[in-house]
């Protein structure tokens, strides 16, 4: 996962209350956040950051769960309820 002008550790605690929780795949090695200025690096620079996490974790295509739930989440409509954690819910 790739952040833009946000720390991984801000983006991680966000995540987090928002019933999500990315510390787990992070220790069993699964996911990766960088944390990438795009005012630092080329277009070119960046993809190859991001293509080098993808082969260190071994990742084989983006359509993980939690993709597909955050994206759920992001498009509700606005009276939809907020996210719930389904350990708690």
């Amino acid at each position: 996962m790739a952040v833009f002008e946000e720390r991984p550790e801000a983006y991680a605690e966000r995540a987090t209350n928002l019933g999500l929780d990315l510390e787990t795949p992070q220790k069993d090695g699964k996911l990766t956040i960088l944390y990438l200025r795009p005012l630092d690096l080329s277009v070119d620079e960046t993809m190859q950051s991001i293509l080098d996490a993808v082969q260190k974790i071994g990742a084989k295509a983006p359509g993980h769960r939690f993709a597909g739930r955050l994206l759920k989440w992001l498009c509700r409509p606005a009276s939809a309820p907020t996210f719930a954690n389904p350990s708690t819910a």
